[in-house]
């Protein structure tokens, strides 16, 4: 039968608005796990800006931009302004639906200048984490001058982004390791996270220098008042040594039994090694090595599969059963070729027999350069890991996409996200297909209702770089356009 068309487009107008209809409805039925959450930002994507002038750092580490999560359903992204060439810890809230908070700090955003005398102002926000009092406690590196060198930084604000003036001094805290000379740069110290534990006391990680080599560094401060705790090995502070010339911590958290805690990084195992391999420390309430744990407290695992054989531990989810699932990146072939990598080790920091040394390949173009940098667990035991994946190298310029998978609770790929188990965002806003630069994800938090952010940045087309955040579906079928 053929249906004439009438005027105002009649049976035939109204046929094609059904067919339009049930094909819509046909695609939400085929969203997958990991598909953008249209209900945030444009299309799942938002760009958050500085109120103002000021942009984010680039280059500076591969840690922020951090997320935290208000008791309200608010995000903080911590990250590191840039401003008339000055580097300053900063804060942004957003709204549920990706939109800033003008009323949080100056205009949506909070920035904490150290501004030593003497120093650069290169002040490098690393990590955020939010007490359970949605107090934000920003961590990273504060520059300072040639004899006293770069050192731990923390600064607390208040849940409304003003200073926690109890905290240090005007809500600032800087913790110096300063073991070596500075004639040989041995006197810098960074802080690449920051950890609370049950009852409130901060966990800092890192690296401190010597001079020719670097230890991984732990710091613990009061939650009070910021002051290193001296219950903590006598000042404070803690180093731990893997035999090799550096090391470095990325990821630290107390255990699940309240009375230890655990470090991943990266250290070279010999004296005039080039060979890193994934680093593991665990420490007693009291800084000391824990002597049960691997050999003497720590343990190193290298996959040891090419190039240079470097590999580094970022993060780690201790599991239900005490094992300890460590992911980061893994070198594979050439001296930039790298995926994604896990390894599990049993509570006493084994690596366990029953888990196959796992790797996640995205392979997009480039160097086939793959970071993982980030891992959180959701409800239902499932682990997240993001990080920058490289897309294409021209000219020298690298263009990354966010790169995200999923792994079961065993550990294993879970092939029912994204396409079979990995899926990629680039920086172009819904409306500009095809404007696509270099953006790369850092951080990742898990949401309540299971929807997964994905912090970053991304560059505006100008060398510039803005902050971008991603929100996924982490369960499709509990969507709203699933049908």
């Amino acid at each position: 039968m053929i249906v004439e068309q009438t005027s105002g487009g009649g049976v035939r107008g109204v046929l094609f608005a059904a067919v339009l209809a049930a094909s819509l409805a046909s695609g939400f039925a085929r969203a997958h796990d990991g598909d953008l959450d249209f209900s945030f930002g444009d299309h799942g994507k938002a760009f958050p800006a500085y109120p103002g002038a000021g942009f984010v750092a680039y280059g500076v580490s591969l840690t922020t931009p951090a997320l935290g999560l208000q008791a309200n359903g608010d995000l903080i992204v911590g990250a590191t302004r840039v401003a008339s060439g000055n580097f300053d810890f900063s804060a942004l809230r957003l709204l549920p639906d990706g939109t800033v908070d003008t009323l949080f700090g100056n205009s949506g955003a909070a920035v904490v200048a150290f501004d030593r005398s003497g120093s650069s102002k290169f002040d490098n926000a690393n990590d955020i984490i939010l007490q359970s009092d949605d107090k934000i406690v920003l961590a990273g590196v504060v520059a300072g001058d040639s004899a006293n060198g770069n050192d731990m930084g923390v600064a607390r604000l208040n849940a409304d982004g003003s200073p926690d003036m109890s905290f240090g001094n005007q809500g600032k805290v800087t913790v110096a390791f300063n073991l070596g000379d500075p004639n040989l740069g041995g006197v810098d110290d960074d802080a690449y996270r920051v950890a609370l534990q049950a009852d409130g006391q901060i966990l800092l990680t890192g690296f401190t220098s010597t001079g020719p080599t670097s230890l991984l560094a732990v710091a613990r401060l009061n939650g009070s008042d910021g002051l290193r705790d001296t219950t903590f090995n006598t000042d404070g502070r803690a180093t731990v040594s893997f035999g090799g010339d550096a090391a470095a911590g990325f990821q630290i958290r107390q255990l699940a039994d309240h009375a230890h805690i655990l470090v991943v990084g990266a250290a070279y195992t010999s004296p005039g090694s080039s060979n890193i391999d994934f680093a593991l420390a665990k420490l007693d309430a009291s800084g000391q090595l824990d002597p049960s744990f691997g050999i003497g407290g720590t343990t190193t695992y290298g996959f040891d599969i090419g190039g240079n054989d470097m590999d580094y531990a970022f993060d780690f989810i201790e599991q239900p059963d005490g094992k300890l699932l460590v992911c980061g990146f893994v070198e594979v072939n050439g001296p930039a070729n790298t995926d994604f990598g896990c390894m599990r080790f049993l509570a006493d920091g084994t690596p366990d027999p029953a888990y196959a040394p796992l790797l996640v390949p995205f392979d997009l173009g480039g160097d086939f350069e793959d970071l993982a940098l980030r891992m959180q667990g959701d409800a239902l035991g499932r682990i997240v890991l993001v990080g920058p994946v490289e897309r294409s190298t021209t000219g020298g310029y690298y263009n990354y996409d966010y790169g995200v998978a999923r792994l079961l609770p065993d550990g294993t790929l879970d092939t029912t996200f994204g396409n079979h188990g990995t899926i990629t965002y680039n920086g172009a806003p819904w409306q500009a297909p095809g404007t696509d630069y270099d953006n790369e994800g850092f951080g990742v938090l898990i949401q309540p209702d299971g929807k997964i952010v994905v912090a970053g940045i991304a560059d505006d087309g100008t060398g510039n770089y803005q902050i971008e955040l991603v929100r996924a579906i982490g369960d499709t079928i509990f969507d709203d356009r699933f049908e």
